[in-house]
């Protein structure tokens, strides 16, 4: 596929609600490179009073390159500064898992294995 043919990622932040600390979710489906790291960046960014827990959902993420790892580890320190904390939240299989296990980074970013969303899990055993 070329660039201008590949689906456009979602990338979404919403408040979580059952958090019983303030908190915020983003939630990836699609690609993450650096044509989505403004995007990325921009839902990664939180105010400077925030004090929760932010996570992360890459359980739908596809793809992760070395500009977007670096907007996670960025919001990291940012989140750490203002004692704020990061969760990423991948699948056992994901390819995004095994590009941040490569790299040494799943403890510092809070990665858990999470079972697939819902929307993601394939019944019939095709995709």
């Amino acid at each position: 596929m070329t660039t201008d043919q590949r689906p456009r990622p979602s990338i979404s932040r919403n408040l979580d609600p059952d958090l019983h600390d303030p908190g915020a979710i983003v939630t990836v489906v699609g690609e993450l490179d650096i044509s989505t790291l403004p995007q990325l960046e921009s839902a990664l960014r939180v105010d400077h009073e925030f004090d929760g827990l932010l996570t992360v959902d890459l359980r739908g993420a596809t793809f992760i390159d070395s500009t977007c790892i670096g907007a996670l580890v960025h919001a990291r320190n940012t989140l750490l500064l203002q004692r704020a904390t990061i969760r990423v939240l991948v699948t056992e299989e994901s390819p995004v898992r095994r590009t941040l296990e490569m790299t040494g980074l799943t403890e510092l970013l809070g990665c858990s294995v999470a079972h697939p969303p819902v929307h993601h899990v394939h019944l019939s055993g095709r995709p």
